[in-house]
């Protein structure tokens, strides 16, 4: 005889409601989840590579989701063959696990793969491409050449000066906001950075900047000048704008690692420099060569750039010359 239980639907109980979870919805809700894990820029980065991958199974007739360890060793294979680096090679193997796991999918063994690379890395003895730091003289010139008469010209001043004193990554900079920024009686400036690469959780950590001597590449002076242009409204601080110099004033996010990273190119480019060996990164590379050429140690210049080792730290450190600071070994020889 049934019981009133077995009587009910499957998935109610006594009490009308569900029983069990809805395990799609989960899942949906845990990729999510997942997906936020991960800097903006690494879900761009592994989108790119999964499409580039996919694609080209999708050219040889081979299965991407999921696929054989031997279809991701030839895909890497072709990387290599084809002019890639090892580390973008590695990148891209970082994407397949990352859609299989996703995915519900079984990963793919890598060791055919990453003995392929390891093999590669050996014989052509890559170095690693990294973009020119900006120096203190070029700071001033790229300041200079921007017209802080015009909004634009304001806020690439701002971007410029305000990264390079602040040490800050691209993408912390442009997630700024207005309520972030508070102005000391002395010149300083003490910066929220709510989240960061190394801090996804958005514990957050504050910076001090300090005051500069010149106009041009003071962050006190320069910052306060395009905020004048800005508006105080609530927002990013610093924005997109349009061709008629108005602001974006609706705007919830600010500008973007590739927008700074096109807005340095283009200062630079107007200060009659070569803009090819400049990117996001110069600027923060800039703060860490300039701070350890005038002898700053490790600890003071971390509180600034927030590094959490030393080793990470020197990977921003770009010779200004053989010859600057002291000789080690004065007066031995």
């Amino acid at each position: 005889m049934a019981t009133i239980a077995s009587a009910l639907p499957a998935q109610m109980n006594l009490f009308g409601s569900q029983r069990g979870t809805d395990l799609a919805l989960l899942r949906s809700r845990m990729n999510s989840l997942q997906e936020q894990s991960c800097s903006e820029s690494t879900v761009r980065g592994y989108s790119a590579d999964w499409n580039s991958f996919a694609e080209w199974c999708g050219d040889n007739e081979l299965s991407c989701l999921p696929a054989s360890a031997d279809t991701v060793a030839m895909y890497v294979t072709s990387l290599l063959d084809g002019g890639k680096k090892v580390s973008t090679a590695l990148h891209h193997l970082a994407a397949i696990t990352d859609s299989h796991r996703r995915a519900g999918k079984p990963v793919p063994a890598m060791t055919k793969a990453r003995r392929a690379a390891r093999k590669i890395k050996k014989t052509r003895l890559e170095q690693p491409a990294r973009k020119a730091a900006m120096s203190p003289e070029n700071l001033l010139a790229v300041s200079l050449a921007c017209d802080a008469t015009t909004a634009r010209g304001a806020r690439d001043r701002a971007v410029v000066v305000l990264g390079f004193a602040s040490g800050m990554r691209r993408s912390e900079l442009g997630r700024l906001l207005v309520s972030d920024v508070k102005f000391g009686p002395l010149g300083h400036i003490d910066l929220l950075i709510r989240r960061s690469k190394t801090d996804q959780a958005g514990a957050g950590r504050s910076v001090g900047v300090w005051p500069g001597q010149r106009e041009e590449t003071d962050p006190f002076r320069v910052l306060q000048a395009w905020i004048g242009h800005r508006g105080n409204w609530d927002g990013p601080l610093l924005c997109e704008i349009f061709p008629d110099q108005s602001m974006n004033v609706q705007a919830t996010s600010g500008l973007s690692g590739n927008s700074i990273a096109k807005i340095i190119k283009t200062a630079v480019s107007r200060a009659g420099l070569d803009p090819a060996p400049y990117a996001g990164h110069s600027l923060r590379s800039g703060f860490v060569t300039s701070a350890i050429d005038l002898g700053r140690n490790e600890l003071e210049i971390a509180k600034v750039t927030g590094h959490r080792s030393a080793s990470m730290m020197r990977v921003y450190f770009r010779s200004n010359g053989l010859f600057v600071g002291r000789n080690p070994i004065e007066g031995l020889l």
